[in-house]
């Protein structure tokens, strides 16, 4: 987990201070400070939106290794390890985008995962996994697409994966678009798109918020 947005509000919900909390932001300066930590704004304009992003510091991973404490790779750096998202930042933003409003909804989620023993040609962006009482997590597999590009391939080869498809566009005008065309194709599935899901503000998100916006 590397969104500051997210990390504040963990907090907030364990301890009991607001996620806007002074003393929040003294404790993120002073690690920056101490070269602890460092931080870094990604953003797009379409729609008009930016995370701030934290991240341990080679020093900050000595002390953790010192605590005894291990260091897992964050969603950003598994993104530009095995997808290229120094090149592709606004992309890299929508999935973290999503990753989060997924958890924040409950959901189990993974960036990139791994597809173990399965023959198929999709490469899905995120998988989400809700476990519900006496019965087995249903993984959801999702493509954020920020294009209205015609994607027959992309959208056959995740239906195939999953018998529907799973997708998350730049906004509502480009979700109607791709939702569209998987119509045409008689493909099943779901969308919702990043103006929708930053349109709800995460203090007021719980289970019970919507993470689709349709499904057909």
């Amino acid at each position: 987990m590397d969104i500051r947005l997210e990390i504040d509000h963990l907090i907030s919900h364990v301890e009991g201070i607001g996620s806007r909390s002074g003393a929040l932001r003294r404790i993120y300066d002073n690690m920056v400070e101490r070269n602890l930590i460092s931080r870094e704004v990604l953003e797009m304009s379409l729609p008009n939106t930016s995370l701030a992003m934290l991240k341990l510091s080679e020093d900050g991973q000595q002390l953790c290794q010192i605590l005894g404490w291990d260091v897992d790779e964050t969603e950003h750096q598994r993104l530009i390890r095995l997808h290229q998202g120094t090149l592709y930042p606004q992309h890299t933003l929508g999935v973290m985008i999503f990753a989060m409003h997924a958890r924040l909804r409950g959901y189990r989620v993974g960036v990139l995962p791994e597809l173990v023993r399965v023959q198929t040609n999709a490469i899905p962006d995120v998988s989400i996994s809700c476990d519900l009482p006496d019965e087995k997590a249903d993984t959801i597999y999702v493509e954020v697409e920020l294009s209205i590009k015609e994607l027959d391939n992309k959208w056959r080869n995740l239906a195939e994966l999953q018998s529907r498809v799973a997708q998350c566009a730049r906004n509502s005008k480009h979700r109607v678009r791709l939702v569209g065309d998987c119509k045409l194709k008689n493909l099943h599935g779901m969308a919702t798109d990043l103006e929708t899901l930053i349109a709800c503000k995460v203090p007021d998100i719980s289970q019970s918020t919507p993470l689709w916006a349709e499904e057909w």
